[in-house]
């Protein structure tokens, strides 16, 4: 699962790659053109480009999931996923997983998760997270 989502980031970085072309062609193609009336060098035009690209770069991680083309509404991609426990669940209350806040239920009957511990997403219903308790991050109870 792991080569899985490192060739998913992979797909997802090569897509946000790709849209960024135009903008480098643009530029390439303005610069000609203007180097034709006026003296551009030829450090000012590399520069131009090697400051776009580290632009693109830095851009990258803040437009990331834009590029993404899952579905990110589907709650059900979560099941597996941990997270830690922002409110407690008694037996309902709010879960941090993979950066976003979503209302949780702990699965056993009765139990309770306190603030602050691991969980891990055992189900879905609707947008509440059914959730399970584990003891780490790295943790493999509640797996079978």
């Amino acid at each position: 699962m792991e080569k899985a989502k490192h060739r998913h980031a992979l797909r997802v970085a090569f897509k946000y790659a790709l849209f960024q072309i135009p903008e480098l062609l643009l530029f390439a193609v303005a610069l000609t053109i203007a180097g034709r009336w006026i003296n551009i060098p030829d450090w000012f035009f590399w520069s131009v480009m090697v400051l776009l690209m580290v632009k693109n770069g830095m851009l990258f991680p803040l437009v990331r999931r834009a590029y993404d083309n899952r579905d990110v509404s589907s709650a059900e991609s979560l099941i597996g996923t941990k997270g830690t426990v922002i409110e407690f669940l008694n037996p309902t209350g709010y879960v941090r997983v993979s950066g976003e806040l979503w209302k949780a239920k702990v699965s056993g009957q009765g139990q309770t998760i306190a603030k602050g511990e691991w969980i891990r997403v055992e189900g879905v219903k609707g947008f509440c997270l059914i959730v399970g308790r584990i003891d780490s991050p790295g943790s493999n109870s509640g797996e079978s």
